[in-house]
């Protein structure tokens, strides 16, 4: 499993709780795409306030997260949408491990 973590600061007209909503809600279209599966949100306490939203993509494969992004849905959000209202947009991708092993937690 990967996760595509994304953290965006939207710009200041639109980091108000309208706007964040309406972000979330355009995300959601993400879920229309193949092979993935989207969670998003806001930020829940002080350690997260710089952000004003967290995009967590969840694809079984990173082939199949690649495919997600060359999709016409994908850069309508990220490029399109979100392009226009983000000042900051990062995004990281992590397996997940299966199983947790001593490697992992030493």
């Amino acid at each position: 499993m990967i996760i595509r973590y994304c953290f965006i600061r939207l710009s200041p007209n639109f980091a108000t709780d309208a706007g964040r909503a309406e972000a979330i809600a355009e995300a959601r279209n993400l879920d229309t795409i193949a092979g993935i599966a989207v969670v998003a949100g806001v930020s829940a306490d002080a350690s997260a306030a710089s952000w004003d939203l967290s995009i967590a993509v969840h694809a079984e494969s990173m082939a199949m997260l690649n495919d997600a992004t060359r999709t016409p849905t994908w850069g309508q959000f990220f490029e399109g949408y979100l392009g226009k209202r983000a000042a900051v947009n990062k995004a990281w991708n992590f397996a997940t491990a299966a199983k947790v092993t001593s490697q992992l937690v030493e």
